[in-house]
Parts: C-alpha cells; sequence; structure tokens
C-alpha cells in the first residue's frame, strides 16, 4: 500500500487551521484580561487622571496622573487587582489617598469605555465611574 500525499496534505491543513483558530482563541482571552489597561478619568474623585498598569506579577495598579488637588499626583488609587474570569471583573485594593485608607475593589465595565469602580468597608460601598480617557 503506498500513501495517499493528497490525504497528508489535507490532514496537514486541517491541523494547521485548527492550531491557528486555538491560538487566536487564547489570545482573545489575554485580550480581556488586559482591557482595564490605559488612561482613565474620574470627575466625582476631584477630577483625577489614573494610569492602570500590569505589574510584573500579573496583577493590575493604577497611579494618579493628574488631580484638582495636586498632592495626589503620583499616588496609588488601587493596588493587587487581578482578573476574575468566571465573573467577568477585576478585584482587588482601593487607595482611598483622601482618607489614607485601603477597600475592597471591584470593577466592572458597563461598556468599552466606562468603568463602574465599587469600593466597599465592612457594609459600607462607594460606586464611582471612570472614562476612558
Amino acid at each position: 500500500m503506498t500513501a495517499n500525499p493528497i490525504k497528508g496534505i489535507t490532514m496537514l491543513f486541517v491541523v494547521s487551521i485548527l492550531l491557528v483558530v486555538l491560538s487566536s482563541f487564547s489570545f482573545s482571552i489575554d485580550d480581556s484580561e488586559d482591557k482595564i489597561l490605559g488612561n482613565w478619568y474620574c470627575e466625582e474623585l476631584d477630577k483625577s487622571h489614573f494610569e492602570v498598569i500590569k505589574e510584573p506579577d500579573g496583577t493590575y495598579s493604577a497611579t494618579i496622573t493628574k488631580s484638582s488637588i495636586p498632592s495626589y499626583v503620583g499616588k496609588k488609587a488601587m493596588k493587587d487587582v487581578k482578573y476574575n474570569s468566571k465573573e467577568n471583573k477585576w478585584e482587588g485594593t482601593i487607595i482611598s489617598v483622601k482618607r489614607n485608607q485601603e477597600l475592597d475593589g471591584e470593577f466592572t465595565f458597563q461598556n468599552e469605555n466606562k468603568l463602574k469602580v465599587v469600593g466597599s468597608v465592612f457594609v459600607f460601598t462607594k460606586t464611582f465611574y471612570w472614562v476612558r480617557k
């Protein structure tokens, strides 16, 4: 029996397509996790601007880059934030510069350019909205 070269080429083609599809799917998962990266603005938080970055350990943090209160610039606004893929949200620590206090934080997208930020301590919660800049 001789091997059919057409079958071999067809199988190679199918396997190649399958690998491309699977690898692009895994990249799309990473993209949704990094969706939080970038520059944000919040009118309610002293007209502050934030830059969200990904730390070397894979968590996310934010620094205040501009504010109506100049002493806030350069301060951390969030840290140790991780993506929860099951609930499609980010969870971590919000830092209240005004109160010098850490809060449990939850970040969820309302749309591509609007992020709902909820900080809570015990039973008290406060919600803010950040807009992508």
